[in-house]
């Protein structure tokens, strides 16, 4: 199933992704929460993909803003030079452990919402980024259940202001400005891909 926020900014409902349109999946059945991490944190996949295929009340896709699949994320946590030709195009070497960081979540926006540029920063950069958005609670899972805690996986955008990020070698600062996250718009299910 492919999951959306869709409406203004702040006001996103969850929606799924039917036949070229978008289904209300609260509008449509009330027991949903109206928003898609409502939804992940209740468990409540399949009563959202059984409400959106009983419905065949679309609205266009093309008539409302689509946001972030998930708007106000609990945290991001990414991993930093984990493609071998961007750690040499940026003179570093792979690292043996993963390479931890994260950015604060008023970085998140939808994927049309503009990227307002920081006047301190003048190499703004962006890469193209593979998020898997994990849909409950984990804490010190095994490799063997990790999988059962992805809700689903969408795109992103990793926006830095790389002079901010390197001039102290702290990067948040250079990674988190608002609107630096553009993500989605769909979020793509578990069982979708697997």
């Amino acid at each position: 199933m492919k999951l959306v926020s869709f409406g203004g900014g702040g006001q996103e409902r969850a929606g799924a992704l039917v036949d070229g349109g978008i289904v209300d999946l609260n509008g449509k059945n009330t027991a949903l929460p109206a928003s898609v991490l409502g939804i992940l944190e209740q468990g409540l996949l399949a009563e959202a993909e059984q409400t959106a295929h009983a419905s065949h009340d679309y609205i266009p896709e093309n008539s409302v803003r689509l946001g972030a699949p998930i708007p106000r994320p609990s945290k991001i946590i990414c991993v930093g030079l984990n493609y071998k030709d961007h750690a040499e195009e940026t003179g570093q070497e792979l690292p043996q452990h993963p390479l931890l960081f994260s950015k604060a979540t008023s970085a998140v926006i939808g994927p049309y919402d503009d990227v307002i540029l920081p006047e301190e920063s003048k190499e703004v950069d962006y890469e193209v980024e593979f998020a898997v958005v994990i849909g409950k609670t984990a804490t010190k899972v095994s490799k063997v259940d990790a999988f059962d805690f992805v809700a689903g996986y969408t795109v992103a955008n990793d926006v830095s202001g790389r002079d901010i990020q390197f001039r102290q070698g702290q990067w948040h600062q250079g990674k988190s400005y608002d609107t630096f996250m553009p993500m989605g718009p769909y979020l793509i299910t578990r069982n979708e891909i697997a």
